[in-house]
């Protein structure tokens, strides 16, 4: 199957964000770069508005070759056959179609669950080196820091988000789009304070997903303002931390409000443990000392209240 692209009749959306965002997913004959093969790329621009909503634009979708026989596991995991493979282009070919398509207006920002896994391979298949990333599966972990799974097809549930079908290439991009804004508009109810500082620490994960939690913050910000100012003789400096309503206003007890704070049970450092739900849901997943430590500081503020 050769590359194809559709556009749609729709506008983008005019207060989108202004970069270039590609969701991104492949399927794979394994999950080594160095030994595997690339068996099938899709991809979708998108934009994300100020408010966190998505609007989904052209696609891009093409077989890869990989020169072997697809093994049963894969076989039975994605439903794809060899013979569909046959006629299609090699890795090498089908990747500078997708780089085509995806540096057309310059170098974008990929986006993706779990995507440096994505992006390694076609990077090794000849896309430049050096691309930017935002992991939903990565802001997941920051954003939902209790969620019981952050498999893409659980936060999508989680998120009543309804994919055509799981494990190809497309759909998976496009999933991980959905995902991407779920995640951005429950960032932009957090605290702005919270924001700014999770952006502050954030550097150390990398610019983009810096820049995510700064575009949340500012959000946050003015939607705080907006709310506030509807109310008569209460201003944001006024406001808690939490979003609730002051103690000079009728506002929960230091009990509730400690009650309110208490961690979940599901600690920062099982959920980043070798053995725990990261590594266990997401392939090739690394124990990284700094998102660990940005997640701990985090967890702190939301149980103990205050800045990070």
């Amino acid at each position: 199957m050769g590359a194809t692209s559709s556009r749609p009749p729709r506008r983008l959306d005019g207060r989108a964000l202004d970069r270039i965002l590609v969701a991104v997913d492949l399927e794979t004959t394994g999950y080594e770069a160095e030994t595997e093969e690339i068996i099938e790329i899709g991809a979708i621009r998108l934009t994300v508005s100020a408010d966190g909503a998505v609007t989904l634009g052209e696609r891009f979708l093409s077989f890869a070759n990989p020169g072997r026989p697809l093994t049963p596991p894969i076989l039975r995991l994605t439903g794809i056959r060899d013979d569909e493979l046959r006629d299609a282009p090699s890795s090498r070919d089908a990747v500078a179609l997708f780089v085509d398509f995806a540096f057309r207006d310059g170098a974008p920002c990929f986006v993706g669950h779990n995507v440096g896994f994505d992006v390694s391979f076609l990077e090794r298949a000849g896309m430049p080196s050096g691309s930017e990333m935002l992991d939903t599966a990565e802001l997941a972990s920051i954003i939902l820091p209790s969620a019981p799974s952050y498999a893409l097809q659980r936060l999508a549930a989680d998120a009543a988000i309804l994919p055509d079908a799981a494990h190809r290439a497309l759909d998976d991009a496009i999933t991980s789009a959905l995902v991407l804004g779920h995640l951005a508009a429950v960032a932009r109810a957090l605290p702005p304070l919270v924001l700014s500082e999770i952006a502050a620490l954030a550097e150390l994960l990398g610019p983009n997903t810096a820049e995510f939690f700064r575009e949340a913050a500012g959000t946050a910000t003015r939607d705080a303002w907006n709310d506030e100012s509807e109310q008569r003789g209460t201003f944001p400096s006024e406001r808690p931390l939490g979003g609730g309503p002051s103690r000079s206003h009728g506002g929960p007890s230091e009990e509730e409000s400690r009650a309110a704070r208490l961690p979940s049970s599901l600690s920062v450092e099982t959920v980043f443990a070798p053995d725990g739900p990261l590594a266990t849901k997401l392939v090739g997943y690394e124990d990284r000392p700094q998102q660990r430590e940005l997640a701990e500081a985090i967890e702190r503020t939301f149980a103990d209240g205050g800045a990070l």
